[in-house]
């Protein structure tokens, strides 16, 4: 699906929430399809993630990217938390700090360095959104 085109589940989310400026519809759609496409690349490597919402874990450890995108932008700055295994077997977690209302192409403010290979696709989509703005 083309960046520009907002995900099916995107369109439902700003109905749902009744975002009707363009303006803020469109830093919406940036910072979902950053973070789906973050998602994707967790779940493709077999990373499980957990939501937080600043007070409490929304999900369980799973891999269903629509749940997760479901549960998004409850608040204004969110954790990811992720689970994997390194080569040996070895559990590991690291975490993704997201934080909405800004330039959209920001949204993942801040994560666990060990997350960064699986982070690259969602960082260079995060820079093509910032060089268009």
């Amino acid at each position: 699906m083309d960046q520009s085109t907002p995900h099916p589940s995107d369109l439902v989310y700003l109905d749902h929430a009744k975002v009707t400026d363009p303006a803020v519809r469109a830093r919406i759609v940036m910072e979902r399809a950053i973070i789906r496409k973050a998602l994707e690349d967790l779940i493709a490597a077999d990373c499980k993630v957990r939501h937080n919402d600043g007070e409490d874990f929304t999900t369980p450890h799973i891999q269903d990217i629509e749940l997760l995108m479901r549960e998004l932008m409850a608040t204004d700055e969110e954790v990811l938390r992720v689970y994997f295994k390194d080569d040996e077997g070895i559990p590991h977690t690291g975490s993704i700090v997201l934080i909405y209302g800004n330039d959209g192409w920001d949204v993942i403010a801040d994560n666990s360095v060990c997350l960064e290979p699986w982070l690259a696709g969602a960082s260079a989509l995060a820079e093509q959104f910032a060089e268009t703005a």
